[in-house]
């Protein structure tokens, strides 16, 4: 018969070759796809049929197309009309004749591995392609049954292939491990087709089996890539919804409960940058594996965000869930070590239970609503949502939505607040004051939309914009004159970013404004930060003209050590403390303090929320060189302070 009945050929490419069969004109990337294999492999294929003049080549424009020679397949029953189940048929009663006539040594020869198994399953004919594969010898695997190396989870797999063959599919393919000596295992695309006699009753199965284990490896490591987060190991957004959806509707079938808590780290961004970005990501892969340590077994993690991690808790109470909350967040404070130094780190929780209409989606917005209100009270804290934050979500997801074309649409402006110098009762300066006249719910407090904007990455914009913005119209009044001053607020993160000083320099020049008057005001929590950053950038800050002052003194934990290093020109006395000046001894002994040092230090100090005539006469008495607040005069637009400029208004003070 020569090349026609070339056993090995058809029996390695029979596969192929019943496709080609079934479509008639075929291209290698159709063959490709149908058997799960890679478009070269392929191309092998049909260049072997193709040379032993079982295919013909077509060309069809620009793509080659490939049609059966059924005439080549001498001995088959064949022709152009054979249908898929015929062809199965003719090809394994072809398979049976070449078993008969071909020596051993041909079988052996096959370079897939293949196996003859008898009606009841016990493998009568290996070859050493087989014996490699199992990683056995011959004569451990004859005799023994199919069953017996079989991967056990695959063990019914073989009842569910056996079942269809006998009812009437004379092949099969299917996805087979079988298990070697050591324990590992091997994946294998078993193809597997029955012999019958000449009566057409089954004689005994052949099944060829390719190594896929490299392939498998593969897809596998590439699905957990897709499900997992590449950094901490746990679940991602995409597994995460998957579990949610799974839980919520066996939440639903069952009658049980389903808590979700969504955990953010408190200050992680400045965390990021004072000590790197490489302690970020391993802080972030211990806060996964803590979390992972406290979780019962039917809990699952899901990291989504840069800080912010998801616990699904399946099957629990609201009050195992609080339990959980309360579990994670003390976890969370134990110390972490950096370079042989613990770091103390706090986390803002959010839990919220679902109810029978919850969606995915739904219950992680309303977790992360509760996040966002205990970084509203300085974080370290837990949240439970409920229907009074319902609300909250939706404007917050309006104002999130907003800011981005917040600057775009013209929607921000600036304000100024004067603040009087309480010796001569003229104008010292004033505080440029973002506001934000939404169109749609108008007016919005910057309290409540500067932390959304620090949490979307957007406070670095919106921050230069307002400097800008303080510089254009600093420029007019010196143009016009008026020696005036103005004091912009500038956050923790925008004095992180790397090139604060060159943005703040070039904003100057586009503006032709010197520098001379601008006050950068800032937070106290620079002063607990890196002394050497800071105190570099300050001094380049300085370098243009800049004033520095130190916004709400008093709040934190500032060390006087370094408030002496630092450049700073500028005391601002927290408007709580002067809320209680002649009515709290603490807070009256705590602002003498603060101005005394200030005085001390030969800082100038200004004291904000002044609110009544009492406040002012204290303050004065104490020396305060400056004050702000609504008793001497609310935020104004630039047009009403050029007036009070321009007419050199004083206020008279007690």
């Amino acid at each position: 018969m020569g090349k026609v009945l070339d056993y090995p050929l058809l029996t390695k490419h029979g596969s192929a070759l019943l496709l080609i069969a079934n479509d008639q004109r075929i291209r290698i990337r159709d063959i490709a796809a149908s058997l799960e294999i890679s478009e070269r492999t392929a191309q092998g294929i049909v260049a072997d049929l193709v040379e032993n003049k079982y295919l013909e080549r077509h060309h069809e424009g620009r793509r080659n197309v490939y049609e059966l020679k059924a005439n080549r397949l001498l001995g088959l029953p064949i022709d152009h009309d054979v249908k898929v189940q015929s062809f199965f048929e003719s090809l394994a009663t072809f398979q049976s004749k070449a078993l008969e006539t071909h020596s051993d040594l041909t079988f052996d020869q096959s370079g897939i591995a293949t196996i003859v198994v008898a009606l009841d399953g016990t493998m009568q004919h290996v070859n050493q392609a087989a014996c490699q594969l199992i990683g056995q010898p011959m004569n451990a695997i004859i005799g023994r049954q199919w069953t017996d190396y079989t991967h056990p989870d695959d063990v019914a797999n073989w009842q569910v292939v056996i079942a269809k063959i006998l009812g009437g599919e004379d092949g099969y393919l299917e996805q087979q491990r079988f298990v070697r000596p050591d324990g590992t295992f091997v994946w294998t695309s078993a193809y597997v087709s029955i012999v019958r006699g000449e009566d057409g009753q089954p004689l005994h199965y052949v099944a060829h089996l390719p190594d896929i284990t490299d392939q498998k490896n593969i897809e596998e490591h590439r699905d957990f890539q897709g499900l997992h987060d590449p950094l901490t190991g746990v679940a991602n957004r995409t597994l995460l919804t998957s579990r949610l959806e799974h839980a919520q509707g066996r939440a639903q079938r069952q009658g049980i409960w389903l808590g979700v808590i969504s955990l953010n780290l408190d200050h992680f961004k400045l965390i990021n940058s004072s000590l790197g970005h490489d302690f970020g990501d391993e802080l972030l892969r211990q806060v996964a594996q803590r979390l992972l340590g406290v979780i019962r077994p039917s809990d699952s993690v899901a990291r989504i965000g840069a800080d912010e991690f998801i616990i699904v808790c399946d099957d629990s109470t609201g009050s195992e869930t609080a339990s959980l909350a309360r579990l994670v967040i003390e976890t969370i404070r134990a110390p972490f070590l950096h370079m042989g130094h613990q770091i103390l780190v706090t986390a803002s929780l959010g839990v919220v239970m679902a109810t029978a209409e919850s969606t995915p989606e739904e219950l992680l917005r309303d977790a992360e609503v509760g996040v966002a209100r205990g970084k509203e009270q300085d974080g370290n804290q837990i949240e439970y949502f409920d229907e009074s934050l319902r609300w909250k979500s939706e404007r917050r997801a309006i104002l999130m939505v907003g800011l981005r074309r917040a600057l775009e649409q013209n929607e921000f402006t600036v304000y100024y607040q004067p603040i009087v110098d309480l010796a001569t009762g003229y104008m010292a300066s004033a505080e440029a004051l973002l506001r934000w006249n939404h169109p749609e719910l108008g007016s919005v407090n910057p309290a409540e939309f500067i932390p959304y904007a620090e949490e979307i990455g957007l406070i670095d914009e919106i921050g230069a914009w307002v400097v800008e913005q303080a510089c254009a119209q600093l420029a007019l009044w010196h143009a016009d004159g008026h020696d005036m001053n103005v004091a912009v607020n500038v956050s923790v993160l925008q004095m992180m970013a790397a090139d604060i000083v060159q943005v703040t320099e070039k904003t100057l020049e586009r503006t032709k404004f010197s520098g001379e008057g601008l006050c950068f005001e800032l937070t106290e929590s620079v002063l607990m930060d890196d002394v050497n950053y800071f105190g570099q950038t300050f001094t380049d800050l300085k370098s243009l003209g800049i004033r520095l002052s130190i916004d709400d003194f008093g709040t934190g934990f500032s060390s006087l050590g370094r408030l002496k290093r630092y450049p700073i020109d500028e005391l601002k006395v927290d408007q709580g403390f002067v809320k209680g000046l002649g009515t709290d001894p603490l807070d009256t002994a705590l602002v003498e303090a603060i101005v005394a040092m200030a005085n001390a230090l030969k800082l100038s100090v200004t004291a904000e929320g002044i609110e009544n005539e009492s406040q002012l006469a204290h303050l004065r008495a104490m020396g305060c060189q400056r004050g702000q607040g609504y008793f001497l005069a609310r935020p104004m637009p630039a047009a009403a302070i050029n007036q009070l400029v321009e007419s050199r208004h004083r206020w008279e003070l007690v």
